[in-house]
């Protein structure tokens, strides 16, 4: 896993996975380090509305992360992600319980129901545009 040392993480404010990826401008970048689990960047996602090719350039986007923490992804882009070797965790909660569920091997608690974000519920139209 050394060519893919880093997290990605659908996140509002940078403490909790608490967002779609559908709904998400941009992912916070995270690896493990000595000390602990260390923020590396934020990565500006590729504009909704793309179909099938953002989820491509999202692949390529995140292509040195080994996994990808989400409250919610919907079925064609969590296909064409795990396809490109990326790991997809549907979780609510903090960062860093879902880093160590990654990196350390730890089970990982969500703290909200799952079908809260799935898609085509709620705000999400299910339509590939991104929820809105």
């Amino acid at each position: 896993m050394a060519a893919r040392p880093y997290v990605a993480v659908a996140s509002y404010e940078g403490l909790l996975v608490n967002q779609h990826l559908g709904e998400s401008e941009s992912v916070y970048i995270y690896e493990k380090s000595p000390n602990g689990f260390k923020y590396v960047e934020q990565r500006v996602m590729p504009l909704s509305g793309g179909g099938d090719q953002r989820w491509i350039n999202v692949a390529k986007l995140l292509k040195d992360c080994r996994a990808l923490l989400v409250g919610g992804v919907g079925p064609n882009p969590k296909s064409i992600l795990k396809e490109s070797g990326l790991h997809i965790i549907q979780m609510t909660g903090m960062i860093d319980e879902g880093l160590e569920g990654v990196y350390d091997n730890k089970a990982i608690r969500t703290i909200k129901k799952e079908e809260r974000f799935n898609c085509g519920s709620g705000g999400c139209k299910g339509d590939a545009l991104g929820c809105g």
